[in-house]
């Protein structure tokens, strides 16, 4: 599909002539392509640059993006926020927030009076969401807010000093 058609242009180019074959229209105009390119897209996950979106784009997908992304989203701690749970089912939903967070049944219960609420905390992305699923199969709906582990530290260390 495209050998015998070139071959007729280079042939008609050699000998001086015309074409008969009309050129294709550009996808994309050279203008906005080359203005696309003039542009420096940084990520800022990785702290690398990047000539245009085109560019940019293809990082975000890439397999090193993507790994990179996974060890920065694991240097977050999130809160667990109960939202809601099953009313007729109270004291099992109880049980299972105490056994997964640790903490006293007394608690548990005060906290459930006054929706929402922090039940817990967790360090990784990977195990909060894995938290979230485990809970919303036994009817208990939990959020998810990110807090940053590293502020976290430098303010541990700013209070022990």
């Amino acid at each position: 599909k495209v050998y015998a058609p070139a071959e007729v242009i280079v042939k008609d180019f050699i000998e001086g002539r015309i074409p008969e074959m009309e050129p294709l229209e550009r996808i994309d105009s050279g203008k906005d392509r080359e203005e696309d390119c003039r542009k420096t897209m940084h990520c800022d996950i990785c702290d690398r640059d990047f000539k245009g979106s085109v560019q940019f784009k293809n990082h975000q997908k890439s397999a090193s993006h993507r790994k990179v992304s996974r060890a920065v989203l694991d240097k977050y701690h999130y809160e667990v926020v109960l939202t809601s749970f099953k009313e007729e089912d109270r004291n099992g939903a109880a049980k299972i927030i105490k056994n997964t967070f640790s903490v006293g049944l007394t608690d548990v219960f005060m906290k459930m009076d006054s929706l929402p609420c922090v039940v817990g905390t967790v360090v990784g992305k990977g195990k909060a969401d894995s938290i979230a699923r485990e809970l919303s199969k036994q009817g208990i709906v939990v959020e998810m807010e990110k807090k940053i582990l590293v502020q976290a530290e430098n303010s541990l260390k700013a209070e022990t000093g």
